[in-house]
């Protein structure tokens, strides 16, 4: 019996599409949706040139498209399949080995980036399961993605040293210089990165345990914390964000920070957010600036979480009472999703602050955070250029050095901070 025969048998619509026997020695397979995607070799390329892991590696490639997708993206995904056949004849050993699962006609309702990672690491989850290796790696890639050649041995080396190890995020920087692309494109992703670092450094200052880029071609995650945490879901955009907010609370997440992936900052218009639709609108008018979250709004949640003791333990009236002191909208928030009564129920249900406090941020998660920030923001914030936004987060964490205006240079300076300041482990 197979670690993952229970998780398997509830994927109602889950058939095994790899007949091959996997490789005994498997334990790194790289997963990868792709769709209408003209330069995949690029990728695949990319992972081939990786230096070789101890373990067996197989790539997944996930080409799909729904019933209504249009002819010329049907007609790519033939094309694309054909030409990976042609490229794996060349690029195929005894422990590195590429498939390709082709899924053309999936449900418009559900089609898209969520359902093509989920349907590709279901796909691993059997693999490993067939060998009963609940150790196994998921990686999770893209298909216009491209990796630093010690990106395969850095993964590994990190799972194989911390065995209880549940997943991993994998630093990335996008091209912001370059040839490859308009110019319009390296600022206006440039812009959108700053924006994710900032949001990921406010979050951090704000006092937040759990933080971390939700980015789909940079993170990693064991088998068993894959089954564990209920699988990949079907969102048509966000789906790492989401599948994060499941395996965080199963402990031991790790960053790795000693390879690089670079993730591709070209326009789509095929999911309602992320990079590629700020990519897109932004080339409409490449004037625009960033707009993101004001700082003072990380401030106050500052002052709100570092106060999280005062709660513990303590009675009804006595955190009505707390409450008063707070600002008059960060009061209201808390009242209408329920502070008091959570507080309670926490309460109840805990007998130490550790516990308490494990508990406290299961419930004031990312989504809440992210649920506060944009209802102050509604009422009684304004956002403000990222770049501002930035400078004020320098300046509050006693940035040694010279604050510039720019996005490029301010980039620049928060990738240092966050190559050099992660945290090692989420415990």
């Amino acid at each position: 019996m197979g670690f993952a025969d229970t998780y398997l048998k509830k994927q109602k619509n889950f058939t095994r599409s790899i007949k091959e026997e996997p490789d005994k020695g498997i334990n790194l397979i790289v997963v990868i949706p792709c769709y209408n995607e003209p330069d995949l070799v690029r990728s695949l390329d990319s992972i081939w040139n990786c230096t070789r892991p101890i373990s067996a590696v197989e790539v997944i490639v996930v080409i799909n498209s729904s019933v209504t997708d249009p002819k010329e993206v049907k007609d790519q995904n033939f094309f694309t399949l054909k030409q990976l056949k042609e490229w794996e004849k060349t690029h195929r050993s005894e422990t590195f080995r590429y498939y390709a699962v082709f899924r053309d006609c999936l449900p418009a309702k559900y089609a898209g980036a969520g359902l093509a990672r989920k349907t590709g690491m279901d796909e691993a989850v059997c693999r490993f399961n067939l060998h009963d290796n609940p150790q196994g790696v998921i990686i999770s890639f893209d298909a216009d993605a491209t990796c630093e050649p010690n990106y395969l041995v850095e993964i590994e080396k990190t799972f194989r040293r911390f065995p209880k190890v549940n997943g991993c995020t994998i630093y990335f920087e996008h091209p912001i210089h370059g040839d490859q692309f308009p110019p319009d494109v390296y600022r206006g992703i440039t812009q959108y990165e700053l924006y994710l670092r900032y949001y990921f450094q406010g979050l951090k200052h704000a006092g937040l345990p759990f933080v971390f880029h939700t980015v789909g071609s940079c993170f990693a995650v064991k088998a068993t914390g894959y089954v564990k945490a209920g699988g990949m879901n079907r969102k048509k955009a966000g789906e790492d964000f989401y599948f994060f907010q499941k395996l965080f609370p199963l402990g031991n997440i790790r960053e790795i920070n000693t390879t690089m992936v670079v993730p591709s900052p070209r326009p789509s218009d095929r999911v309602p957010f992320g990079t590629g639709p700020f990519i897109h609108k932004f080339l409409k008018d490449p004037t625009i600036e960033y707009m993101t979250y004001n700082f003072g709004a990380f401030e106050l949640l500052r002052s709100f979480i570092f106060q999280t003791g005062r709660f513990y333990k303590t009675k009804e009236k006595d955190i009505v009472n707390i409450l008063v002191s707070f600002p008059d909208f960060l009061q209201e928030f808390l009242h209408n999703v329920g502070f008091v009564a959570r507080m309670d129920e926490i309460n109840r249900n805990t007998a130490t602050f550790k516990a308490f406090k494990k508990r406290f941020f299961l419930w004031f998660n990312a989504f809440m955070v992210l649920k506060f920030l944009n209802i102050v923001h509604e009422k009684y914030l304004h956002k403000i250029p990222v770049s501002m936004a930035a400078g004020d987060l320098l300046r509050a964490l006693d940035y040694n050095g010279r604050i510039p205006g720019g996005a490029q240079e301010l980039l620049e300076i928060f990738r240092k901070i966050e190559k050099e300041n992660s945290p090692d482990i989420y415990v």
